[in-house]
């Protein structure tokens, strides 16, 4: 067993345990319930990886993978999606945004069309430990305030709706697994609490982790090219991975991580630019008037002057202080898409086929897991919510293509906010970005308007039009279209005998999206 430290990570080098070596028989996925008429993705793997035990707690992360459906080239490249919140559950992304399926009100798949699953190999994880089916073992012992509650909901809307659910003395009493020996985890590390995540270099370091597992497990994988993929504060988790990756890799020249890029939907990275711009959004969008935008742009600069002093709590209760006042002026409007008027996201379905036993079952989930986000998972990261990870932007830049993209309609991290600070990064293509044209981005056919395009080097960013906070959702086509010409032109700036096998196609999809053309 190889341990490696660098900025205050551990992890470790390979540390796989026989038990963990039959995740593709073990893993198998079979038997969950299709709808009349629908084919879906009938090969996929999902199942939990311990990623730190101690001597009071047990730390695992739950994984689903699905290997490409109609592969372009051999060892496709590989997506890693991690939900934000923090403590969303990633099965959002699968179930409601690009996965290969959703389900209906009969508790049934029914095939996504726009899947960035036909090209591509999807990887979901639960992230971090103790949301969704990830768990801590035992659970914690703290629980959010109504006002968290509310303001950490993902737009969801109703009983059954909220997956921030308080666990129970009874729940927490019968723990569903027994405490194991203790090995290598998080005894004294500063980086977790009581077996959860208490910063963002903990975070990483347990993904780091699952990945090498999932290497280890799945070693076809190593060899596609990596991208990670997230939204919301994906802003705060796939800067930060990526850079540890970084990292990573050059301490273990052997084992390398193969990242390739990154893509972040409507993202949360600069609370002090972000927060200023949801006054005057929300005047211009018609929301508020002028006096209530007064209101809102005052509790705004209290938070960033809270912020600016170090006061990080003090200044995310102004914040969500800030988002309660806007809910009250509006009438409830859904601010990640303010298309919905009062209307949330109903994910009752969906969360009634992963809490089903035989769900569970099929997806190798302990059976008392339970699927839902404890409140240790946001409480152990609040002091993390109003940091910034700009600054960790313009070295990615330079080492890998970035997609960053929003939707249109999204108040909560939509176009507006973030205008400012993508303008203000340094970096080899700053200059060449802030005189870059604005294209539009038409479908195949030049007949749809999918949205807007502006490029530099190795950043890209994307306006979806017509879409929401869950942009992949709202606009599949359109998503799906961004996606593969975003991974299409990365590789095939890196590797152009790749665009050479997928010629006929890449080259009917190039034109419609005029900021990545074939080289």
């Amino acid at each position: 067993m190889k341990w490696g430290k660098f900025l205050g990570l551990t992890v470790v080098a390979v540390a796989l345990t026989v038990a963990e070596a039959g995740w593709k028989t073990d893993h198998l996925v079979q038997g969950l319930p299709v709808a009349e008429g629908h084919t879906v993705q009938d090969v996929s793997f999902a199942g939990t990886h311990v990623v730190r035990n101690d001597s009071r707690t047990e730390s695992a992360l739950f994984y689903w993978y699905f290997p490409a459906e109609e592969p372009l080239v051999d060892n496709p490249p590989l997506i890693l999606w991690i939900q934000g919140g923090p403590g969303s559950s990633s099965m959002i992304g699968l179930f409601k945004e690009f996965g290969p399926f959703d389900i209906n009100d009969d508790i049934e798949l029914v095939r996504n069309p726009n899947t960035w699953n036909k090209h591509y190999s999807l990887l979901f994880v639960d992230n971090p430990v103790g949301t969704g089916y990830s768990y801590v073992n035992p659970p914690g012992e703290v629980s959010l305030t109504a006002s968290e509650r509310k303001y950490l909901k993902d737009g969801t809307g109703g009983d059954g709706n909220d997956l921030h659910i308080q666990t129970s003395d009874e729940e927490r009493q019968r723990s569903f697994r027994p405490q194991v020996e203790s090995t290598s985890g998080n005894d004294d590390d500063p980086d977790y609490v009581d077996g959860y995540a208490a910063s963002q270099r903990g975070v990483s370091a347990d993904l780091i982790r699952f990945m090498q597992a999932f290497y280890k497990n799945f070693p076809e994988t190593a060899k596609s090219p990596l991208f990670l993929s997230s939204e919301s504060y994906g802003g705060k988790y796939i800067p930060e991975l990526a850079t540890a990756i970084l990292d990573y890799n050059l301490i273990y020249d052997k084992d390398k991580i193969p990242l390739k890029g990154i893509s972040i939907g409507d993202q949360w990275t600069d609370p002090n630019t972000q927060i200023l711009t949801h006054a005057p959004q929300a005047y211009y969008l018609g929301l508020i008037d002028a006096a209530q935008a007064e209101v809102l742009s005052n509790i705004s600069q209290e938070a960033i002057a809270l912020n600016i002093e170090g006061n990080l709590l003090g200044a995310l209760d102004r914040r969500m202080h800030m988002f309660d006042t806007f809910s009250n002026f509006t009438g409830h409007v859904n601010w990640y898409d303010v298309r919905r008027r009062n209307h949330f996201y109903n994910r009752t379905a969906m969360i009634a086929f992963l809490n089903s036993e035989s769900t569970k079952e099929k997806l190798h989930v302990p059976s008392r897991a339970k699927f839902h986000t404890d409140d240790a998972v946001v409480y152990h990261l609040k002091t993390d919510i109003m940091k910034s990870t700009a600054h960790l932007f313009p070295r990615l830049l330079e080492e890998m293509p970035v997609l960053l993209y929003q939707g249109q309609f999204d108040f909560r991290d939509g176009v507006v906010s973030q205008d400012r600070w993508m303008s203000e990064l340094q970096w080899s293509g700053s200059e060449g970005y802030k005189k870059a044209e604005r294209e539009v981005w038409r479908d195949a056919d030049g007949k749809e308007v999918y949205g807007y395009i502006k490029r530099s080097g190795h950043l890209t960013r994307a306006v979806i039009s017509s879409a929401g906070h869950m942009a992949p959702g709202d606009q599949g086509e359109a998503a799906f279209d961004m996606i593969t010409n975003f991974i299409e032109g990365a590789l095939g700036e890196q590797h152009p005998s790749r665009l050479q096998s997928s010629k006929q196609w890449y080259q009917r999809r190039s034109n419609a999206f005029p900021a990545i053309k074939q080289q």
